[in-house]
């Protein structure tokens, strides 16, 4: 098992994980459906992505882009919108 990150999530980290939450919610896809799709545990999906219990790597962040195939620029552009309507 890999190395995803230790410690909680910045709040960057955050916004992308709302963003990917979003990307999967549009596509009807839950937990497991993404876990699979991307090709991890859905234990590790919580952890990361709902629970924002540990930092996204880009590594992973790319492939969930390229899985649900999504620029990966144009989620982060989204998660840092919403974190500057959010200030």
């Amino acid at each position: 098992m890999g190395t995803y990150g230790t410690g909680p999530a910045s709040t960057l980290a955050k916004a992308v994980n709302a963003e990917i939450r979003a990307m999967a919610a549009r596509r009807n896809m839950n937990q497991t459906l993404l876990a699979e799709t991307i090709g991890i545990g859905q234990s590790t999906v919580s952890r990361i992505i709902y629970c924002d219990a540990a930092p996204l790597n880009l590594n992973l962040f790319d492939r969930i882009c390229e899985e649900l195939g999504e620029d990966p620029q144009d989620v982060f552009n989204r998660a840092c919108i919403s974190l500057r309507l959010q200030s």
